[in-house]
């Protein structure tokens, strides 16, 4: 288990990331409408979504790599699904958050 400091967002800043996020997925499906992406294509999109991911919600963590866009890059090539782990897991303690600990 690595631990992450996750940037602070109130519920309205966190709604506009979401719808952010969103836009850059739909973005994404038009780039690649009408025609036959390659695997490559596929896996590069996700990757750099991935990342900015992570760059959104993370301002540090218990690695001892820096935390940069190389380090960042190279932990979510390496590592499928990382990304939806550190959106679910910003998720769970925002929630958890607002239960009132």
């Amino acid at each position: 288990m690595v631990p992450f400091t996750f940037k602070y967002r109130d519920r309205t800043e966190l709604a506009e990331l979401f719808d952010a996020w969103k836009e850059k997925a739909e973005a994404i499906g038009e780039r690649f409408k009408g025609t036959e992406p390659t695997l490559s294509e596929v896996t590069a999109a996700e990757v750099e979504q991935g990342v900015a991911q992570i760059k959104d919600l993370v301002v540090s963590w218990g690695f001892g790599d820096k935390f940069n866009d190389e380090s960042i890059t190279a932990l979510v090539k390496s590592c499928i699904g990382v990304s939806d782990a550190v959106v679910k897991a910003y998720s769970d303690a925002f929630g958890n958050a607002r239960l009132g600990n």
